[in-house]
């Protein structure tokens, strides 16, 4: 699978091929965030964008019969104009995943290409669409079966008062899930706001203190614009940074699901034992709706329970993390991190790396940026130990075969002169000159300054503290 952007902010050009892992490098205000949010715009938007050409027959049937049956086949040569189709149409409403003016990214195009995007029906397909609580029809696929099944629910007459737009609407959605589920994937995304939110996620409740604000400002409720109200209070962050709000305004709830990382906890103990070998610790939910963090206590000291408020940067910026690992994380996701090493110690960033790694192994596509080199030389390190293939090697380092990771899994890109150009990536790990050329010239200028520092003190021109000790 292949990203085309164009015209996106400081970029002009962006030609991604999508990895396992995939990395975006570079210099700060470069375009590595507006990436990663366009890309999550589009994976979390992509069955409102899809529409087909519905046969009448099949309309019909429904309508008169309540039931009809459809070959997924006769659709089959419908699906890149749908495609294309969608694609323009993201393309022209990117600034709203944005949250800015129409016309912000009036030259903006997305595309996604494929080198065989062939159909296959191996999964199953079931879902139920409500309208006021009230069920209207349910969609059925077999696994292995290019037949798709639509059912009216509605007994009586009742059924054919819903609009044909809805109804519409309903098997469009359920045949791009039937064509698209295997090819795009799940999304859940770690923007760089993390920590704040996690922090400000009560303030944050954008269902009720909006309206709260609003009224407030009112002199009388008369003649007030609910739509209008719910549509300011909603478009005033990015999709992505809505998302991750939500997310952990929910958090007591999600906290009750098992991740598949955890559903098998014998097989994946050891996962969750090095995340929390990150994090410090654990969280919990307190009455329901408070968040507290556990950290970790040496034997024979008390239980320290922490409000977010009161934790530390690092604990705050894994929150959402420790959520998806444990919670939220199903096989073949999609995850998108702005600089998984923020607010980390070096000693975290090397473990983060290796988390991802051993994400990266579980069937999780990854797709990150970041500016750490600490980070990207752990990279090195999975990449050249897999080379090696050495189990005395790997134990002698401390690390673990889940985490080891082929450099044909990976790809790379650098932000230069506003386009994306991929990095070479060989047996000894990512080429990423940028990194390399400023640590030698900080060595560099170290060194220089280090060594003009002891001329000067060996020939007097200036003092070291201990001879201005001896002299007083």
């Amino acid at each position: 699978m292949k990203l085309n952007i164009e015209n996106l902010g400081y970029l002009d050009s962006a030609n991604v091929e999508i990895g396992d892992l995939t990395i975006i490098s570079g210099k700060n205000n470069t375009g590595k965030t507006y990436i990663n949010y366009a890309i999550f715009g589009f994976l979390k938007n992509w069955k409102n964008l899809c529409n087909f050409s519905l046969k009448k027959e099949h309309i019909d049937e429904l309508m008169n019969l309540g039931y009809c049956k459809i070959d997924l086949r006769s659709y089959e040569d419908q699906i890149s104009e749908v495609l294309n189709k969608a694609y323009k149409k993201y393309s022209k409403s990117i600034y709203k995943i944005f949250s800015t003016e129409e016309g912000s990214f009036a030259d903006f195009n997305f595309t996604i290409t494929f080198d065989n995007l062939k159909q296959n029906y191996k999964h199953e397909v079931k879902s139920i669409y409500a309208s006021q609580k009230q069920e209207i029809l349910r969609f059925k696929k077999e696994t292995e079966s290019h037949f798709l099944e639509a059912t009216n629910l509605i007994k009586g007459d009742s059924f054919s008062k819903i609009p044909q737009s809805l109804i519409k609407d309903s098997i469009n959605t359920t045949l791009s899930e039937c064509f698209f589920n295997l090819t795009f994937k799940r999304p859940f995304i770690l923007t760089s706001e993390r920590t704040g939110i996690s922090l400000f996620y009560k303030e944050l409740d954008i269902n009720k203190n909006i309206f709260i604000e609003k009224f407030q400002n009112k002199k009388s409720l008369k003649n007030i614009d609910f739509l209008e109200i719910l549509d300011e209070s909603i478009a005033r962050y990015a999709i992505s940074i809505r998302d991750n709000i939500d997310f952990t305004r929910d958090y007591e709830r999600i906290s009750k699901r098992k991740s598949f990382l955890l559903k098998n906890r014998e097989n994946h103990k050891e996962f969750i034992k090095f995340f929390e070998q990150i994090l410090g610790g654990k969280f919990t939910v307190v009455n329901n709706d408070t968040i507290y963090f556990l950290p970790k206590m040496k034997r024979d000291r008390k239980q320290v329970k922490l409000s977010l408020f009161e934790t530390s940067s690092a604990v705050k910026s894994l929150l959402l993390f420790d959520l998806y690992i444990k919670h939220w994380a199903q096989n073949n996701d999609f995850l998108l991190i702005d600089e998984p090493e923020l607010n980390l110690h070096p000693e975290n960033q090397r473990l983060i790396a290796r988390l991802i790694a051993r994400l990266v192994n579980k069937g999780v596509k990854v797709f990150l940026t970041t500016h750490s080199d600490i980070f990207v030389r752990e990279i090195n390190n999975l990449i050249m130990l897999n080379e090696i293939n050495d189990e005395k090697e790997v134990k002698k380092h401390k690390y673990e075969n889940i985490e080891l990771l082929s450099k044909d899994k990976i790809k790379v890109y650098t932000n230069d002169n506003h386009k994306l150009e991929a990095v070479l990536i060989n047996e000894y790990g990512i080429q990423l000159k940028s990194f390399d050329e400023i640590i030698t010239d900080q060595n560099e200028s170290s060194e220089t300054i280090y060594f003009n520092l002891v001329d000067k003190l060996e020939t007097g021109e200036i003092l070291s503290d201990e001879k201005v000790k001896i002299h007083v």
